[in-house]
């Protein structure tokens, strides 16, 4: 009798183990695809490009979350191979639109160049556009640089479209 139940247990923690692992290696295989569109479009360029891929990715995305929490292993590979699917499609209609790729901005002032994402890190596609001295900064370090320059802050505060075209620094008094 215990030998029995010790193979019971066994074999549940088997299955927990292979569906742990099914829903772990979708996850990641779907985040991965995600990743690929994220590092160049938005979803909301998507919406605008193409309409009806947005509604379909954002139900299979339903779809495939639903299947995480509720749906069999098989449910699970299902929908996750559709949202990698979806997400290519998505890549492939954003390339055939012609649309730049909208998730980074790229500012440049003097022989600095500037590029803001989402991403912890940069894409490897800025690094070989715009090279290896590319500044990379998320919307976060954005702000919290912007919330060290006192000066321009009070400036946009009176003025908010006034643009910063130069920045001079005053030699100090020795």
């Amino acid at each position: 009798m215990k030998a029995s139940a010790g193979r019971r247990d066994a074999g549940a923690a088997v299955s927990v183990a292979i569906t742990s692992s099914v829903r772990q290696r979708m996850l990641n295989k779907q985040s991965d695809a995600a990743a690929k569109f994220e590092a160049r479009f938005t979803m909301n360029a998507l919406l605008r490009e193409a309409p009806d891929l947005h509604e379909a990715l954002e139900d299979q995305r339903g779809m495939f979350h639903e299947s995480l929490v509720t749906g069999t292993d098989s449910d699970i590979v299902v929908h996750g191979e559709a949202m990698c699917r979806g997400w290519a499609a998505a890549i492939t209609a954003m390339e055939k639109s012609g649309i730049t790729d909208d998730a980074i901005h790229i500012g440049e002032f003097g022989e600095v160049v500037v590029a803001i994402g989402r991403q912890q890190k940069a894409p490897e596609w800025v690094r070989e556009k715009y090279g290896d001295e590319v500044r990379w900064l998320t919307p976060r370090a954005v702000a919290a640089m912007y919330f060290q320059i006192r000066e321009v802050d009070a400036v946009k505060k009176l003025w908010p479209d006034a643009e910063i075209v130069e920045v001079r620094n005053k030699e100090l008094a020795k």
